[in-house]
């Protein structure tokens, strides 16, 4: 039988909350989306998790607003 990965997407990892949800995910057999409009924290978190080797497939996205 074929395993099928999840795919989990997590908008607003650069808070407090997100990224605590975010490392409960890091360790499951899944695709995760990291999204946050805030690109300086983004990139501080994705040195941090990124530096690791974890395993779900993860992908860090910059959510940009028109104002």
């Amino acid at each position: 039988m074929m395993s099928i990965r999840k795919s989990i997407a997590i908008v607003g990892v650069t808070e407090k909350t997100g990224e605590e949800i975010a490392l409960q995910f890091v360790n499951s057999n899944c695709f995760l989306l990291l999204i946050s409009n805030d690109s300086d924290r983004l990139d501080h978190l994705e040195k941090k998790i990124g530096d690791k080797k974890y395993k779900a497939e993860i992908n860090f996205v910059q959510c940009v607003k028109d104002g």
